[in-house]
C-alpha cells in the first residue's frame, strides 16, 4: 500500500518513511490477520532540524490514529548506515596507516641492512671518482622502484578484490553493483605509499654520505 502525502507549508526534498502495522493491530483493526506495510513521500524541509521536527509531528499524529504502529524514516535510516559505513572506513583505514607505518620500518631496517651488505660496493664507486651523492641516490633509485612495484601489484590485488565483491553481491543478493576505481585517491595512496618509502630509507642511505671510500673498503664484500 502506497500514499502521497504533502503536509501544508513543507516542502523540499523527498524522504521516505515506512509504517509498519502489527499483525494483533491489523486483525483488530482491519479484521485481518496480514501485514501492512505503508510507504509514504513526503516533502521535507531542507533544514535538518525542521525536518526532524516534521517527522517527529507525523510520527505522533500516526501513533495516536493507528495504536500499535511503527513509524520508522528513510531518512534517519539512511543517515544510520551511513555513520556506520563511515566509522568501519575509520577503523579500517587506521589499521591501514598502522600497518603502513610498520612497513616503513621495516624497509628502513632493510634498507640499512642493504647498505652494510654493500658497503664495499659503495666504497668502490666512491673510489673510483664517484660523488658522494651517487650511493645515497642509487639508494633511493633502488627504493622508489619497489615502492612502484608494491604500488602496482597493490592495485591489482584491490580491483580484483572489488570485482569478486560485485560478483558475489550479485549472485548472493541480487544487487547490481557496478565496479568504480576512485583515480584520485588510488592516486593520492599511491604517492603516499612510494613517499613513506623513501622517507623510511632516508636516514640509512644519507648515512653512506658521511662514510669515507676506505672505510667503506674496509668493510670488506659482503659486508
Amino acid at each position: 500500500m502506497s500514499a502521497e502525502v504533502h503536509q501544508a507549508g513543507v516542502t523540499s526534498s523527498d524522504t521516505t518513511f515506512d509504517l509498519i502495522l502489527s499483525i494483533d493491530t491489523v486483525a483488530e483493526k482491519y479484521g485481518t490477520r496480514e501485514a501492512f506495510i505503508m510507504q509514504m513521500d513526503l516533502d521535507l524541509p531542507a533544514d535538518p532540524a525542521a525536518a526532524d521536527a516534521a517527522e517527529e509531528l507525523l510520527a505522533e499524529e500516526l501513533r495516536a490514529k493507528i495504536p500499535g504502529a511503527v513509524f520508522a524514516s528513510g531518512r534517519n535510516i539512511k543517515l544510520l548506515v551511513e555513520d556506520i559505513g563511515g566509522r568501519i572506513l575509520t577503523v579500517t583505514a587506521s589499521v591501514a596507516i598502522a600497518a603502513l607505518l610498520l612497513a616503513c620500518l621495516g624497509v628502513g631496517n632493510v634498507v640499512a641492512a642493504g647498505i652494510t651488505a654493500r658497503g664495499f660496493e659503495f666504497g668502490v664507486i666512491r673510489s673510483v671518482g664517484g660523488a658522494p651523492s651517487v650511493a645515497p641516490r642509487l639508494v633511493l633509485a633502488e627504493i622508489t622502484a619497489a615502492g612502484l612495484a608494491a604500488v602496482v601489484v597493490g592495485i591489482a590485488l584491490g580491483v580484483h578484490l572489488a570485482w569478486m565483491g560485485v560478483g558475489l553481491y550479485h549472485d548472493l543478493a541480487g544487487l547490481q553493483l557496478a565496479l568504480d576505481v576512485p583515480i584520485l585517491p588510488t592516486l593520492v595512496g599511491s604517492g603516499g605509499v612510494v613517499i613513506a618509502a623513501l622517507l623510511a630509507s632516508i636516514p640509512a642511505s644519507m648515512s653512506l654520505r658521511r662514510r669515507a671510500p676506505r672505510v667503506l673498503l674496509a668493510s670488506g664484500r659482503g659486508g
